[in-house]
This record gives structure tokens, C-alpha cells and sequence, in this order.
């Protein structure tokens, strides 16, 4: 459920609430992930709890959802 909240949401240009994500799936991608991504202007962060892609980050969505998929992990707030 995680990862199709992911993929619809990142088609949207509002993005994706990652307490929404943490909440379906108990999961979040990583810290280290989303800041190279956003680095390479693939993704952009409108505030501390959503990520959106980019112009450019759409043409290649497929390839941040992989990216992202392959970095998740559990979100702090799932940690017992």
C-alpha cells in the first residue's frame, strides 16, 4: 500500500505526506536518499513532511520510485 501511495501521490503536484506514507505502511524513505535526489533536482521538499518531483523528476519518475522504494525504511515513528 506504501509504495502505491507512493507512485500515485508523486504524479501529483502536490506530492507525497510522508507521515501519510509512515502511517499505510510504516515506512520512510531515507534521509540520505531524498537529499541526493532533491540535489539532483529530481524531487523538491515544499516543507518538512512532503515531497513532490520535479518537472525534471517527472519525465523520470520510474527511476526516483526505485530509488526511493530500495530506501525505505522504518519510520521513526513505527519504531517500537
Amino acid at each position: 500500500v506504501a509504495l502505491e501511495y507512493l507512485l500515485m501521490s508523486l504524479r501529483m503536484a502536490e506530492g507525497a505526506d510522508l507521515a501519510r506514507l509512515a502511517a499505510l505502511g510504516g515506512l520512510a524513505p531515507s534521509s540520505r536518499a531524498l537529499e541526493r535526489l532533491i540535489e539532483q533536482g529530481l524531487l523538491h521538499q515544499p516543507d518538512a513532511s512532503r515531497i513532490a518531483a520535479t518537472r525534471q523528476g517527472r519525465l523520470v519518475l520510474e527511476t526516483i520510485l526505485a530509488e526511493l522504494a530500495a530506501a525505505l525504511a522504518p519510520a521513526p515513528s513505527a519504531v517500537h
